[in-house]
Protein backbone atom coordinates (compact mmCIF):
# COMPACT_ATOMS: atom_id res chain seq x y z
CA UNK A 1 0.00 0.00 0.00
CA UNK A 2 2.36 2.70 0.82
CA UNK A 3 4.00 1.93 -2.61
CA UNK A 4 1.30 2.31 -4.39
CA UNK A 5 1.03 5.75 -1.81
CA UNK A 6 4.49 6.89 -3.56
CA UNK A 7 3.34 5.81 -7.26
CA UNK A 8 0.88 8.37 -7.06
CA UNK A 9 2.29 11.01 -5.47
CA UNK A 10 5.20 10.57 -7.68
CA UNK A 11 2.83 10.75 -10.38
CA UNK A 12 -0.09 12.71 -9.29
CA UNK A 13 -0.09 15.37 -11.96
CA UNK A 14 0.29 13.71 -14.77
CA UNK A 15 -2.77 11.20 -13.72
CA UNK A 16 -4.71 14.03 -13.12
CA UNK A 17 -3.51 15.52 -16.46
CA UNK A 18 -4.70 12.62 -18.15
CA UNK A 19 -8.07 11.94 -16.20
CA UNK A 20 -9.03 16.01 -17.18
CA UNK A 21 -8.07 15.56 -20.93
CA UNK A 22 -9.99 12.11 -20.56
CA UNK A 23 -13.12 13.37 -19.57
CA UNK A 24 -12.98 16.92 -21.61
CA UNK A 25 -12.29 14.95 -24.88
CA UNK A 26 -15.51 12.67 -24.11
CA UNK A 27 -18.14 15.73 -23.52
CA UNK A 28 -16.22 17.03 -26.95
CA UNK A 29 -17.07 13.97 -28.98
CA UNK A 30 -20.12 12.96 -27.45
CA UNK A 31 -21.47 16.14 -28.50
CA UNK A 32 -20.00 15.56 -32.61
CA UNK A 33 -21.28 11.97 -31.87
CA UNK A 34 -24.78 13.27 -30.99
CA UNK A 35 -24.86 15.72 -33.64
CA UNK A 36 -23.76 12.90 -36.44
CA UNK A 37 -26.57 10.32 -34.88
CA UNK A 38 -29.09 13.57 -35.13
CA UNK A 39 -27.85 14.00 -39.13
CA UNK A 40 -28.24 10.32 -40.06
CA UNK A 41 -31.64 9.66 -38.00
CA UNK A 42 -32.80 13.03 -39.97
CA UNK A 43 -31.14 12.99 -43.64
CA UNK A 44 -30.69 9.55 -44.02
CA UNK A 45 -27.02 10.20 -44.57
CA UNK A 46 -24.13 7.45 -44.30
CA UNK A 47 -24.24 5.76 -40.78
CA UNK A 48 -21.34 4.12 -40.87
CA UNK A 49 -19.01 6.66 -42.54
CA UNK A 50 -20.16 9.49 -40.08
CA UNK A 51 -19.72 7.53 -36.93
CA UNK A 52 -16.61 6.30 -38.10
CA UNK A 53 -15.43 9.70 -38.83
CA UNK A 54 -16.77 11.21 -35.60
CA UNK A 55 -15.19 8.67 -33.75
CA UNK A 56 -11.44 8.48 -35.00
CA UNK A 57 -11.94 12.42 -34.31
CA UNK A 58 -11.94 12.01 -30.84
CA UNK A 59 -10.04 9.48 -30.47
CA UNK A 60 -7.26 11.22 -32.86
CA UNK A 61 -7.10 14.35 -30.54
CA UNK A 62 -7.29 12.11 -27.30
CA UNK A 63 -3.87 9.97 -28.49
CA UNK A 64 -2.33 13.77 -29.76
CA UNK A 65 -2.57 15.22 -26.03
CA UNK A 66 -1.98 12.19 -24.05
CA UNK A 67 1.27 11.20 -26.18
CA UNK A 68 2.65 14.45 -25.49
CA UNK A 69 1.51 14.29 -21.58
CA UNK A 70 3.18 11.25 -21.43
CA UNK A 71 6.00 11.41 -24.16
CA UNK A 72 7.34 14.51 -22.25
CA UNK A 73 7.62 12.75 -18.62
CA UNK A 74 9.13 9.44 -20.23
CA UNK A 75 11.82 11.89 -21.83
CA UNK A 76 12.47 13.56 -18.91
CA UNK A 77 12.65 10.11 -16.95
CA UNK A 78 15.13 9.12 -19.45
CA UNK A 79 17.60 11.39 -18.19
CA UNK A 80 17.54 10.96 -14.74
CA UNK A 81 17.87 6.73 -15.49
CA UNK A 82 21.23 8.25 -17.91
CA UNK A 83 22.43 9.92 -14.82
CA UNK A 84 21.67 6.87 -12.72
CA UNK A 85 19.34 8.54 -10.76
CA UNK A 86 16.19 6.65 -11.40
CA UNK A 87 15.59 3.19 -12.60
CA UNK A 88 14.09 2.16 -16.15
CA UNK A 89 10.37 0.86 -16.00
CA UNK A 90 8.88 0.55 -19.50
CA UNK A 91 5.40 -0.31 -17.65
CA UNK A 92 5.35 3.29 -16.20
CA UNK A 93 2.90 4.99 -18.77
CA UNK A 94 0.72 1.52 -18.44
CA UNK A 95 0.70 2.28 -14.44
CA UNK A 96 -0.11 5.68 -14.54
CA UNK A 97 -2.85 5.28 -17.51
CA UNK A 98 -4.51 2.32 -15.57
CA UNK A 99 -4.48 4.70 -12.17
CA UNK A 100 -5.90 7.37 -14.12
CA UNK A 101 -8.43 4.87 -15.29
CA UNK A 102 -9.43 2.83 -12.51
CA UNK A 103 -13.06 3.99 -12.79
CA UNK A 104 -13.58 3.66 -16.74
CA UNK A 105 -11.99 -0.01 -16.03
CA UNK A 106 -14.72 -0.91 -13.30
CA UNK A 107 -17.52 0.08 -14.91
CA UNK A 108 -16.06 -1.56 -17.79
CA UNK A 109 -16.09 -4.92 -16.26
CA UNK A 110 -19.21 -4.05 -14.66
CA UNK A 111 -21.24 -3.08 -17.89
CA UNK A 112 -19.15 -6.78 -19.82
CA UNK A 113 -19.98 -9.05 -17.28
CA UNK A 114 -23.90 -7.56 -16.77
CA UNK A 115 -24.31 -7.42 -20.30
CA UNK A 116 -22.79 -11.06 -20.71
CA UNK A 117 -25.44 -12.28 -18.15
CA UNK A 118 -28.27 -10.19 -18.62
CA UNK A 119 -28.99 -10.85 -22.70
CA UNK A 120 -29.12 -14.85 -22.77
CA UNK A 121 -30.81 -15.00 -19.20
CA UNK A 122 -33.24 -12.11 -19.53
CA UNK A 123 -32.64 -10.90 -15.84
CA UNK A 124 -34.24 -8.03 -15.22
CA UNK A 125 -32.00 -7.06 -11.89
CA UNK A 126 -28.73 -7.49 -14.05
CA UNK A 127 -30.32 -5.95 -16.77
CA UNK A 128 -30.80 -2.85 -14.85
CA UNK A 129 -27.12 -2.87 -13.20
CA UNK A 130 -26.29 -2.78 -16.92
CA UNK A 131 -28.74 0.50 -17.73
CA UNK A 132 -27.26 2.17 -14.65
CA UNK A 133 -23.61 1.07 -15.77
CA UNK A 134 -23.90 2.56 -19.29
CA UNK A 135 -25.25 5.94 -18.32
CA UNK A 136 -21.56 7.25 -16.71
CA UNK A 137 -19.78 4.48 -19.09
CA UNK A 138 -21.12 5.81 -22.40
CA UNK A 139 -22.21 9.30 -21.57
CA UNK A 140 -19.03 10.27 -19.18
CA UNK A 141 -16.05 8.58 -19.39
CA UNK A 142 -16.48 6.52 -22.58
CA UNK A 143 -17.48 9.40 -24.55
CA UNK A 144 -14.92 9.36 -27.31
CA UNK A 145 -16.09 6.10 -28.46
CA UNK A 146 -19.82 7.03 -28.44
CA UNK A 147 -19.98 6.48 -32.26
CA UNK A 148 -18.19 3.11 -32.48
CA UNK A 149 -20.66 2.16 -29.34
CA UNK A 150 -23.40 3.37 -31.97
CA UNK A 151 -22.30 0.76 -35.03
CA UNK A 152 -22.57 -1.96 -32.46
CA UNK A 153 -25.57 -0.96 -30.70
CA UNK A 154 -28.28 -3.91 -30.84
CA UNK A 155 -25.04 -6.81 -31.50
CA UNK A 156 -23.97 -9.09 -29.48
CA UNK A 157 -20.52 -7.57 -29.97
CA UNK A 158 -20.97 -4.45 -28.26
CA UNK A 159 -19.60 -5.45 -24.95
CA UNK A 160 -16.70 -6.48 -26.87
CA UNK A 161 -16.13 -2.98 -28.58
CA UNK A 162 -16.61 -1.35 -24.97
CA UNK A 163 -13.52 -3.88 -23.51
CA UNK A 164 -11.84 -2.92 -26.55
CA UNK A 165 -11.87 0.93 -26.36
CA UNK A 166 -10.68 0.61 -22.64
CA UNK A 167 -7.64 -1.27 -23.91
CA UNK A 168 -6.85 0.70 -26.20
CA UNK A 169 -7.20 4.32 -24.02
CA UNK A 170 -4.50 2.08 -21.75
CA UNK A 171 -1.99 1.37 -24.91
CA UNK A 172 -1.95 5.28 -26.16
CA UNK A 173 0.21 6.24 -22.54
CA UNK A 174 2.23 3.05 -22.50
CA UNK A 175 3.09 3.71 -25.97
CA UNK A 176 3.95 7.18 -25.46
CA UNK A 177 5.62 6.60 -22.47
CA UNK A 178 8.21 3.86 -23.79
CA UNK A 179 8.78 6.38 -26.76
CA UNK A 180 9.84 9.18 -25.05
CA UNK A 181 11.81 7.34 -22.07
CA UNK A 182 14.07 5.87 -24.78
CA UNK A 183 13.98 9.27 -26.86
CA UNK A 184 12.05 7.87 -29.94
CA UNK A 185 9.25 9.43 -32.19
CA UNK A 186 6.86 8.26 -33.68
CA UNK A 187 8.34 8.97 -37.32
CA UNK A 188 11.24 6.26 -36.20
CA UNK A 189 8.62 3.68 -37.46
CA UNK A 190 8.72 4.50 -40.47
CA UNK A 191 11.97 5.26 -41.44
CA UNK A 192 12.18 8.75 -40.75
CA UNK A 193 14.37 9.13 -37.75
CA UNK A 194 17.16 10.37 -40.00
CA UNK A 195 15.09 13.28 -41.89
CA UNK A 196 16.71 16.49 -41.00
CA UNK A 197 14.40 19.75 -42.55
CA UNK A 198 16.96 21.43 -44.66
CA UNK A 199 18.92 24.46 -42.75
CA UNK A 200 18.24 28.01 -43.94
CA UNK A 201 21.24 29.70 -45.79
CA UNK A 202 22.20 32.46 -43.55
CA UNK A 203 21.41 35.78 -45.41
CA UNK A 204 24.16 38.78 -45.71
Amino acid sequence: MSNFKAFFKENSSLIAKFFITQISINVFSLVIAIAMRMVVHSYDAPKTLLYVLSGLAGTFFFWFLIHDYFWQRGAKDHIMIEAGHLKRDVWKGLKVGAVALLPTLVLTLVYVITYLIAVPTQSVVIGSINAVVTLPLFYLFDGMYYSFFSLAEGSYALPFVVLGVSLLSLAFPTLAYYLGSHEKKLRSFVGLENVDLPEKKNQK
